[in-house]
């Protein structure tokens, strides 16, 4: 089962227990994808051979991310890396502030959980929805009514400083960051509403 490539949506949890037990990476928990009943940070990157964290976004770190994984792969990655020219000199001040962001920006993402989740149970509630996947982080997937016309939805909100990204027919998603204040949460509810 190493080196499989398996879609997502297939993975049950008897796979990956296999899986985890088959890797040699263990890399700490997916910041992103702690879920509050879960209680401890989850081990799910324990399930892959690397993994890749994205310090910008949701932990607001300006650019940059960390790749996890065994000596060997990252000894490959910073060749690969030299070769297409991606090594920069004096990058501190940029490495300064992923730790900041990593010190400081970690636990707050259960803010934009529950924005998510708020925005979820918000969505229920307006007719042109027609369904609202259960956030379980802080990406917000839902889907119009066949009759509301995705394109000029997603512009009209657009028109209004609001940024809802098409996932596939009829399908949207919001992401919600350290950027999104509660101020900016009330303004989409209220342009959602008068829709």
């Amino acid at each position: 089962m190493k080196d499989a490539l398996m879609k997502y949506e297939t993975i049950d949890a008897k796979q990956i227990d296999d899986l985890m037990a088959r890797v040699e990476v263990r890399p700490p928990a997916d910041w992103d994808d702690r879920r509050p009943s879960d209680g401890d940070k989850p081990s799910g990157g324990a399930a892959f051979d690397s993994i890749s964290i994205c310090l910008s976004k949701g932990l607001g770190a300006p650019v940059g991310s960390i790749l996890l994984g065994s000596e060997a792969f990252i000894a490959h990655a910073k060749r690969i890396r030299k070769r297409i020219g991606g090594g920069w000199r004096q990058a501190g001040f940029l490495a300064g502030a992923a730790l900041y962001a990593i010190e400081h920006n970690v636990e707050r993402l259960a803010i934009d959980h529950a924005a998510a989740s708020d925005m979820a149970v918000f969505l229920q509630s307006l007719p042109y929805i027609s369904t609202v996947i259960s956030p379980e982080t802080n990406i917000l997937i839902f889907t119009l009514n066949k009759d509301l016309n995705q394109s000029r939805f997603i512009a009209d909100l657009a028109e209004k400083g609001i940024g809802i990204s098409q996932m596939g027919p009829g399908k949207c998603r919001m992401v919600f960051h350290l950027d999104i204040t509660e101020a900016h949460i009330n303004k989409v509810k209220s342009v959602l509403s008068s829709f």
